[in-house]
């Protein structure tokens, strides 16, 4: 897996699955792209980084995503095999998807250490 980084740590704690999407993008991460999609700045958050002038903001896909609450969740992702994320967990699609076949909203998770 690849979890939150330092900035941004996945937090530990009991949760349950609040909802499946299978073709998530996130509203707060992702990159800025020309006109012509080509991307200009990745790995921005619209909470902090301003788009440069001639670019829009692209989310980012997460795909099988697990919502855990408002700002968590379990998806597919790259695992670049250091914490990277901004506190989500990361997983290789094939497992991604054979979890997300298998649970369901209400399923319990825990995150520890």
């Amino acid at each position: 897996v690849s979890s939150g980084k330092a900035a941004g740590m996945t937090p530990t704690g009991k949760y349950t699955v609040e909802q499946k999407e299978p073709e998530h993008r996130s509203n707060r991460y992702g990159n800025f792209v020309d006109d012509q999609g080509r991307v200009v700045r990745s790995g921005v958050s619209v909470q902090i980084d301003a788009a440069p002038s001639g670019t829009r903001f692209e989310m980012v896909p997460m795909k099988w995503f697990l919502r855990l609450n408002e700002s968590l969740g379990i998806y597919a992702g790259p695992l670049p095999g250091y914490p990277a994320s901004h506190g989500g967990i990361r997983l290789p699609v094939e497992i991604a998807a054979m979890l997300y076949d298998k649970v369901k909203a209400g399923t319990p998770v825990e995150i520890v250490p």
